[in-house]
């Protein structure tokens, strides 16, 4: 749903389907050529990490709202794609064996540090960008 998850850091519970998805308004889709399929799941993979929550609830149009905070398209538009993504470079392996397994609690730590290469943070700025996530979540995990 376009409603961010009030009770974790991670904002954003992100799916990557290979067939066309029945369209509903309250769920966000990105569609894409096929030749871009490992773009799509790559961001799933971004998506679904803390530093894309970070993303989000710093720059969202209404995701800082108290009540029903949101996504909306334009968040996505304007969603910073890691310039390897978009050049498909070494990371893809990492990001396809991680691909559909981004839900997981347990492969959080290993995306989030994926994630935050693909961004040139260092690990220290991850635990910023944590941190810092974890007080405009109110402090939840």
């Amino acid at each position: 749903r376009e409603i961010l998850d009030a009770h974790s850091i991670y904002a954003v519970k992100a799916a990557y389907v290979s067939e066309r998805a029945y369209y509903n308004r309250s769920i966000l889709q990105i569609g894409a050529k096929h030749q871009e399929d490992d773009l799509l799941q790559g961001l799933e993979v971004i998506l679904n990490s803390v530093v894309g929550s970070f993303v989000f609830l710093t720059q969202g149009r209404k995701s800082a709202r108290r009540i029903f905070p949101k996504l909306v398209l334009g968040d996505l538009k304007d969603f910073p794609v890691p310039r390897a993504l978009r050049q498909g470079q070494e990371q893809w392996r990492e990001l396809k064996r991680l691909g559909g397994m981004s839900n997981d609690r347990k492969n959080r730590p290993e995306i989030d540090a994926l994630a935050a290469r693909l961004y040139g943070l260092s690990s220290q700025e991850l635990e910023q960008v944590r941190w810092e996530t974890t007080g405009l979540r109110g402090g939840l995990i």
